[in-house]
């Protein structure tokens, strides 16, 4: 079933979206974060190696989400984007000791860097 489009001509929806400026920014003092996330962060082996990709980029992505959010940083880091990309394509994922075996599983199968054999992404 279609939903009838709202002025503005967007269909209405259970999420709101705003736009980011109109967030609260936080005040530089308050901040402690020594890392910020950037859509680098998230780009997959394949991509920076320029081979053909599809929705396995989804599920790497995705893999660095669920570990930045289970360990509180990004499995990948560099100074500056080109060492960002070496770590992505040559460095292992480190896990912390307080991750669960299964949380680990998934972390690490997600973040395979061949895409064919990456959680999600296997022919059946």
């Amino acid at each position: 079933m279609r939903r009838a489009p709202r002025k503005g001509g967007h269909p209405e929806g259970p999420i709101k979206t705003t736009k980011a400026s109109n967030w609260p920014q936080p005040n530089a003092k308050e901040t402690t974060q020594k890392h910020t996330t950037t859509i680098t962060d998230y780009i997959s082996p394949e991509i920076l190696l320029y081979q053909p990709y599809g929705k396995s980029v989804d599920w790497w992505a995705y893999g660095v989400l669920l570990y930045e959010m289970l360990v509180g940083q990004p499995p990948f880091d560099g100074e500056d984007e080109e060492e960002l990309f070496m770590a992505i394509l040559e460095h292992s994922v480190s896990y912390p000791k307080f991750m669960s075996k299964e949380a680990k599983d998934i972390c690490k199968g997600m973040l395979n860097k061949n895409h064919k054999e990456r959680l999600g992404c296997a022919k059946l």
